[in-house]
């Protein structure tokens, strides 16, 4: 519990994403079977991602004074390693139970949850994959929501393309808190290989990008005008509170509260799609 909860803002996230993606693709009326199902499987798959990457970011937490159990040494690795496997078997078996395509969703993102942080692997040090694997784990959470209903509509694929920008977008914000760490540790970051600063501006132009895309495409996939007025307005929340950042990076207590915001905030950009079917 102790483990979940330091990750519960995240974790929360793509369970979120889920739930739009499946209401998305169901119309609003999928069976409690399937929602339930998917909903527990996308966070026990969540879970185990996030408390695995804390596993092997022992060091660098350690460095940065991470205010998590494993670093620390609340929760031994070993009992977080049991509880990752755990939780990785369960969010297996659930999406078996439902379909294929489930499965092979469920299994890919996973699969890339571990090598985003394994030894020698590491993606995470990789330059451009450390955005990437995390920006594509949001996308199958929005995408295995429409799995569980056997139902893949051009509105949730968009959604999910969307989604996909904007965790792009904010990951390398919520590296800013560990670039200490990161650049000790040789880790290629944006914020390490670009600077902070144009990190947050990049940041903050993809944001903007999001809003025009939407509110020029919106009606070609089926959404109301509620979706656009919607995510214009994450857009701009996003933007104003990065914007923040440029004066303040330097502060990893600041990062840690204003990146917290942004997690927030995700809460709306993803049910804009869901009143933009409704």
């Amino acid at each position: 519990m102790l483990c979940i909860r330091a990750r519960l803002k995240q974790i929360s996230c793509l369970v979120w994403a889920t739930l739009i993606g499946i209401l998305v693709a169901s119309n609003g009326t999928p069976t409690f079977l399937s929602l339930s199902l998917i909903l527990l499987a996308t966070f026990a798959m969540a879970a185990a991602m996030y408390l695995y990457n804390d596993i092997m970011d022992y060091d660098i937490d350690k460095i940065n004074k991470v205010d998590r159990p494993i670093a620390r040494d609340v929760v031994s690795k070993n009992d977080a390693a049991s509880l990752v496997l755990l939780l990785s078997a369960f969010a297996i078996i659930l999406s078996l139970l439902m379909n294929t395509q489930s499965l092979l969703f469920c299994t890919t993102f996973l699969a890339l949850g571990f090598l985003y942080s394994a030894p020698y692997v590491r993606l995470r040090d990789r330059f451009m994959a450390k955005q990437t694997i995390p920006a594509t784990g949001a996308l199958i959470c929005n995408l295995i929501g429409g799995t569980a209903v056997g139902k893949t509509p051009p509105s949730l694929i968009y959604a999910a393309i969307l989604f996909f920008l904007l965790s792009f977008a904010g990951a390398p914000l919520g590296d800013l808190a560990d670039i200490k760490g990161d650049r000790e540790k040789g880790a290629r970051t944006f914020a390490v290989v670009f600077g902070p600063s144009f990190t947050i501006k990049l940041s903050i132009a993809i944001f903007l990008l999001i809003s025009i895309v939407t509110a020029v495409s919106f009606s070609s996939f089926g959404f109301n005008i509620l979706t656009p007025i919607l995510v214009t307005a994450a857009s701009l929340a996003f933007s104003w509170i990065s914007f923040s950042l440029l004066k303040n990076w330097q502060s990893p207590e600041y990062c840690i509260g204003t990146y917290k915001k942004l997690v927030l905030s995700l809460f709306l950009f993803q049910i804009s799609f869901l009143f933009g079917i409704l």
